[in-house]
């Protein structure tokens, strides 16, 4: 199904949260393809939850109190056998009808699985030029319905990635180390279901005393879950607002 574009507004869109430092590469000729032995039927998810340590409030001398409390859920868990069958359905399906102006694709800031990424989006999706492996969350909380797709490669269970470079021969007979051409590893993408910003924020308005605080807290969870094997790297410096989805080292 053809992507739905939309023409040129004031309204914020996702990309102004963004850099863009790479366009997207040329449409491979060979199509993405999910090659899995995951069940016909889906089976039940398995989402343990575990538990985590928080501030429950304050001593008489001001000390706080931490208690051992029931951790988050989590909404999406990568070795999950309903969450692969999840995902390798929506990547059968054909696409969405898809508004330009609030998707977002996030993919890896490693360099030769972002190459891998891109060449699954611009197969899959080839008018869509926001993507990126960073974004201004604050920013794209503006953007009306705005949503982020995590394009990641992941090795399937059992397996290891392929590698990048592989030995041959060039014209003179000696042997090079010669890079594998991204659209190779097609099969390794996994991409996420849409995740929905304004449903993932929790905002507190402003008071006589104070500013209007934003929660990004489980809009970030929500990201590193389907993020595996990379994380969501939060800004390291105060004046920096852009999140990085990086290798989880």
């Amino acid at each position: 199904m053809k992507l739905e574009t939309r023409k040129a507004s004031d309204q914020p869109s996702v990309a102004d949260a963004i850099i863009v430092d790479n366009p997207l590469p040329p449409a491979p000729e060979k199509p993405a393809q999910v090659v899995d032995d995951l069940p016909a039927k889906k089976p039940p998810h398995v989402h343990p939850s575990g538990v985590c340590d928080r501030i429950v409030g304050e001593d008489r001398d001001g000390k706080p109190i931490i208690r051992e409390v029931p951790a988050r859920t989590p909404t999406y868990v990568f070795n999950c056998k309903a969450c692969q069958w999840e995902d390798r359905e929506r990547m059968k399906a054909p696409t969405e009808v898809l508004d330009l102006d609030s998707v977002l694709f996030l993919v890896p800031e490693s360099d030769y699985d972002q190459k891998v990424c891109r060449a699954y989006v611009s197969k899959r999706y080839p008018e869509v030029t926001s993507v990126t492996d960073k974004f201004h969350a604050e920013r794209l909380s503006f953007v009306p319905n705005a949503r982020v797709v995590v394009v990641t490669r992941r090795a399937k269970p059992g397996k290891q990635l392929g590698p990048r470079f592989k030995r041959k021969k060039d014209a003179e007979d000696v042997w090079q180390e010669w890079e594998v051409e991204p659209e190779t590893y097609l099969d390794d993408v996994v991409e996420s279901a849409p995740i929905n910003i304004r449903e993932c924020l929790h905002v507190q308005p402003a008071g006589m005393f104070s500013d209007q605080k934003l929660d990004l807290s489980e809009l970030i969870a929500r990201l590193s879950e389907v993020a595996y094997p990379y994380r969501i790297a939060i800004p390291a410096h105060p004046d920096d607002r852009m999140y990085v989805m990086r290798n989880n080292t």
